[in-house]
């Protein structure tokens, strides 16, 4: 995977991609094209926030500090007489660790790395894609042009053997069928000359997508990839992009099983805090222990979640299958 990492530029930074410069070699100008393809850029953002997700997850495992303040009141009237008002401030600070929790908190840990991994397969996956069909539109323009130029230079060389046919037919050294045969395979020439004269155009928007501006002179494309290396990428099934999202996309759907059935077990908590009076004459309240939560019914949504994680992984494996089938056909 580095191979194809390093062709389609790991993580450049949107703001210091280079301008695309259908000039620079053929290799060159497709690595920018993948870069500043809006698909690629969302591909790449999509990555980097689901390489931050597993930090989000992971900070439930980790110590918990919060601390809390009051201002206000207190008014006590058991005694309709003697009436008193108290005003104040109090603060409060609690920790508290997650010592058990059945395993929610590694799952939750494992489907965020599989995703993570998905996401940067994706990229990947997307930007051979971009690359395929940023290569394929210089292709297609410059062998247009090509066959252009070769068949305008046809066709002037008929255009002129037609005419010394026909000053042949006009003196009796050649029959008029032979001139109108002539004329006729100057007529598929210029049908064929109009045809390609389309598709370049295509081509030409197609080309202007990718690379911006259309150069004057178009080089003739290198290869971007030897033909030996080809093979051997070919043949690295397990090393597939494709293969890797469907792989990541299993692992994630599975913690996902995993996090489900955690429901299902108790969670326990280190807690320990300390809050300070309203009045000065009172004393500081001091709390430490473990406390332990467990929800006996909460309406079947533990459930719920349980036969849809299920149901997912189900689908998840299925298309796995399906992706590994599809590329063994291809190879």
């Amino acid at each position: 995977r580095s191979e194809i990492d390093d062709y389609l530029i790991l993580e450049p930074h949107v703001e210091d991609m280079p301008e695309i410069n259908p000039e620079a070699p053929f290799d060159a100008s497709v690595r920018q094209a993948i870069a500043a393809d809006d698909a690629y850029i969302e591909a790449l953002a999509s990555e980097r926030e689901a390489k931050g997700q597993i930090g989000v997850v992971r900070s439930a495992g980790r110590l918990q500090l919060t601390g809390t303040s009051n201002v206000g009141a207190i008014r006590e009237v058991d005694d309709p007489i003697m009436d008193s008002t108290t005003t104040g401030v109090s603060g409060g600070l609690s920790i508290s660790q997650l010592l058990y929790d059945g395993g929610r908190t590694s799952s939750s840990v494992n489907r965020a790395t599989a995703l993570a991994i998905s996401a940067q397969a994706n990229r990947l996956v997307k930007g051979n894609e971009i690359g395929l069909e940023a290569a394929r539109s210089w292709i297609d323009l410059w062998q247009y042009g090509e066959r252009l130029r070769l068949i305008s230079e046809r066709a002037l060389v008929m255009g002129t053997l037609v005419d010394q046919i026909g000053r042949m037919a006009s003196s009796g050294m050649l029959d008029r069928a032979s001139v109108d045969a002539a004329r006729r395979q100057i007529v598929d020439v210029k049908l064929e000359e109009t045809r390609l004269i389309a598709e370049h155009s295509e081509a030409r928007i197609s080309f202007k997508n990718f690379f911006r501006v259309v150069p004057s002179s178009l080089p003739r494309p290198a290869e971007l990839i030897a033909t030996d290396q080809a093979r051997i990428m070919l043949a690295s099934l397990h090393e597939s992009p494709t293969l890797l999202f469907g792989a990541a996309n299993v692992l994630a759907a599975r913690a996902a099983l995993d996090a489900a059935q955690s429901e299902f077990r108790p969670k326990a908590f280190l807690r320990a805090g300390a809050q300070s009076p309203w009045e000065e004459n009172e004393s500081t309240d001091v709390t430490t222990g473990i406390s332990i939560e467990y929800s006996f019914n909460d309406g079947g949504r533990r459930q719920n979640v349980l036969k849809t994680a299920a149901a997912g992984l189900e689908a998840t494996e299925a298309r796995f299958r399906d992706i590994k089938n599809n590329l063994k056909t291809g190879l």
